[in-house]
């Protein structure tokens, strides 16, 4: 993978080893020098971000309120996320529907991104209003739904 993108100048590890234990998958990456993002000044952020890569920072600095903002709308509980979920990843067989295909993207976060993705993909299915009517028939609740779609 790091010999794919390395043309695109994206910094990725080479992979090592490679393994599998029981029935998990995983990879080793080479060491590389560095520091986490968050562990950076705000002059050294800045320059890691916008100086030497694609971020545009006019355009960043224009929605980090927004994404400020939102940030009391996050809530503490993590769920499982298909993360690419589309009609791709889904059997049926006549009315039911049999298996949640594809979960390579899968990751821990909140799970009203799966239908905000649906929704983007085919807003003339209007996944976000079927996905709000049917958590309101069943009595439940999505608190701050609109925030946390927005």
């Amino acid at each position: 993978m790091s010999e794919k993108l390395a043309p695109l100048d994206i910094p990725v590890p080479a992979i090592v080893m490679r393994g599998s234990h029981g029935d998990l998958d995983y990879a080793i990456f080479r060491r590389v020098p560095g520091l986490e993002l968050d562990e950076l000044s705000a002059n050294e952020f800045e320059l890691r971000m916008f100086d030497n890569t694609f971020l545009d920072k006019r355009y960043f600095d224009d929605i980090l309120p927004c994404m400020t903002d939102r940030l009391q709308f996050c809530p503490e509980e993590r769920y499982l996320e298909h993360a690419d979920f589309g009609f791709g990843s889904v059997l049926s067989h006549e009315e039911e529907i049999t298996a949640v295909l594809d979960r390579k993207e899968a990751r821990h976060g909140d799970f009203p991104f799966d239908m905000t993705w649906l929704d983007l993909g085919m807003p003339e299915m209007v996944f976000l209003s079927r996905f709000r009517d049917y958590y309101t028939s069943t009595e439940r609740d999505v608190l701050d739904f609109g925030e946390r779609i927005a």
